[in-house]
């Protein structure tokens, strides 16, 4: 997905491995362009966490690049933030490119959601992007991406 967008000022399934709470490393393995319910442009990203004993757990999350006055255009800070943790431009008006994300790292805090009224089981979410000082470069078996795609989160979860 190519788009532009003027960033504001300031700042699973249960059959697959759900990682624990906490700090990971993630890489990117897919990205789905799609559109919100109110016509905002939304990625879908599907990551993977990278090292340790839930390497090759998936968790899914949703990039919105609001357009101005949606509803949406509150978290819009969310989406700048994850493009800064990601190392693209994030700073006033951008061009972003979704393929450009593949394979790339971030860190974030993942944390679980327990069942509700939009899922029967325990899903892990993003709760944060973590920006890095040093990027994490893997190497060997890690930079190998389990790419057994778990089904990605539709966004019919999303107020808007």
């Amino acid at each position: 997905m190519r788009g532009r967008i003027t960033m504001p000022e300031g700042e699973t399934q249960a059959k697959f491995k759900i990682p624990e709470p906490g700090i990971h490393d993630l890489m990117i393995c897919k990205t789905i362009d799609k559109t919100t319910k109110n016509g905002d442009p939304m990625v879908s990203i599907g990551m993977t966490v990278m090292a340790g004993k839930d390497a090759g757990a998936w968790v899914w999350d949703n990039i919105i690049f609001p357009d101005p006055g949606s509803p949406a255009e509150r978290i819009a800070g969310r989406s700048k933030h994850f493009l800064h943790c990601l190392g693209q431009p994030y700073e006033g008006e951008i061009e972003y490119d979704s393929d450009r994300w593949l394979d790339k790292t971030v860190r974030a805090e993942i944390s679980i959601e327990r069942p509700n009224g939009y899922h029967r089981d325990d899903k892990p979410i993003i709760k944060d992007y973590i920006l890095k000082t040093t990027p994490a470069n893997p190497t060997g078996e890690q930079a190998q991406a389990d790419r057994s795609v778990p089904p990605p989160d539709d966004g019919d979860d999303l107020p808007f």
